[in-house]
């Protein structure tokens, strides 16, 4: 299967103290996703799904104004950021033996973060100034499996689970 779902999210950002303009910010949110399933057997499967989804920054992050209620930690917005975009793919594998009572299961994910919004710092002369910006380079990803069966003359459930996962974020 396949399909995407469209979206718009619209800002409107009004300055009366400095010169009384007005400025929009029009975001078009995409939402595509695939989704594949193959079945090797009634017990074993294999799945593909990939879904994306835009990110717009939050009108906190893109209004040009100083935060500066602390005056050695200043915060200032960035008109000019850009949405990003993420990608995310995952893969599943299962197998179920239902008369030994064996399985078999895992399944990866890894997403890549396109235009992420993240912060630049400055620090000069003692005031740390943090401004928000696009970078690329950011992903993370998961993958866990499982594999158990039954010892019948003992009655006994035996299985063992191993999971792990990645984080790289960028920012200056």
């Amino acid at each position: 299967s396949f399909g995407s779902d469209v979206s718009n999210t619209n800002y409107l950002l009004t300055d009366r103290l400095y010169g009384d303009t007005t400025k929009s910010f029009n975001y078009l949110n995409l939402f595509p996703k695939v989704n594949f399933t193959y079945n090797l057997s009634k017990q074993t499967s294999l799945n593909f799904y990939y879904a994306g989804n835009t990110v717009q920054p939050s009108f906190t992050q893109i209004q040009p104004l100083r935060q500066n209620a602390n005056p050695l930690n200043v915060t200032i917005g960035n008109p000019n950021l850009q949405q990003g975009f993420d990608h995310k793919v995952t893969t599943r594998f299962n197998d179920y033996k239902v008369l030994s009572n064996r399985y078999f299961w895992g399944s990866v994910s890894f997403t890549y973060h396109e235009r992420a919004i993240s912060t630049e710092q400055t620090y000069i002369n003692g005031v740390n100034t943090t401004r928000y910006i696009n970078v690329d380079g950011n992903y993370s990803g998961w993958g866990y499996a499982g594999y158990g069966f039954k010892i019948k003359k003992l009655d006994l459930d035996i299985g063992l689970q191993l999971n792990g996962s990645l984080y790289h974020v960028n920012n200056r």
